[in-house]
């Protein structure tokens, strides 16, 4: 745990700042969260918890979630539910520095620190924001990531859309004619959650495609994460 973290006056004033106030408490909290609490590291890369969260901030899981989601929208922060790694893109630029000379002795420590983390979905994505701000061009991408992670909290293109494969039964997922019943009314409906639902699914099916089993109990993580209720999840498993 750090003994200290940098906030800068302009967390409230600057353009960001206002971005996040006008987005609420919850994820303006949530914000000065994820720059101090004891899990986070001078990269702005890091293991958290959603339970964690909830514990040191006195936020429920939905205004949590809600409070990730909105970080997400602004490009603050981004968060992987499946991992639980956080990832806040300009974090670096504010505990270490904006830039680094190309003889700082700080770039070794980065460096063995961010080997930890070549398995995390964002270390592509950390290399590609300060490759040349702190001077990591003798650091391999890992290929295993083919392209950027993209946060489950950004909208989809179109509603609708990746409903991905393999979702097997359990969470009114079903089979057969039900399921694209199912699928028909989730892409027709006006309603925001269910269009939420029918992305995260996708997403969450993309995730196991690759031969990972389908565990319900952890797709409604990724779902309550996503920002869909808990209500909802309930009225789906009971009408299924």
């Amino acid at each position: 745990m750090r003994n200290y973290a940098r906030i800068s006056p302009k967390f409230w004033i600057g353009e960001t700042g206002k971005k996040l106030r006008k987005m609420g408490s919850d994820t303006q909290l949530l914000a000065l969260y994820l720059l101090s609490c004891p899990s986070s590291t001078m990269l702005g890369l890091y293991y958290l918890p959603l339970v964690t969260i909830c514990h040191e901030t006195g936020l429920s899981e939905e205004g949590a979630s809600k409070g990730l989601r909105r970080a997400s929208e602004g490009a603050f922060a981004y968060y992987d539910p499946l991992s639980e790694y956080v990832f806040v893109p300009e974090m670096a630029s504010y505990q270490i520095e904006p830039v680094l000379n190309s003889g700082d002795n700080r770039i070794k420590g980065i460096k063995k620190e961010l080997e930890s983390l070549r398995k995390t979905p964002f270390f592509n994505d950390f290399l590609d924001r300060y490759r040349d701000d702190f001077h990591l061009h003798d650091v391999p991408k890992n290929e295993d990531l083919s392209k950027p992670l993209r946060s489950p909290f950004e909208a989809p293109s179109k509603p609708g859309t990746g409903t991905g494969t393999g979702e097997g039964t359990g969470t009114g997922e079903g089979t057969g004619k039900r399921k694209r019943e199912e699928d028909d009314f989730l892409t027709k409906s006006k309603s925001k959650e269910d269009k939420l639902y029918l992305q995260l699914r996708g997403e969450y099916g993309k995730k196991v495609a690759g031969g990972k089993k389908w565990d319900d109990a952890e797709f409604e993580k990724f779902l309550i994460t996503g920002g869909v209720s808990k209500q909802f999840i309930d009225q789906r498993q009971n009408n299924g």
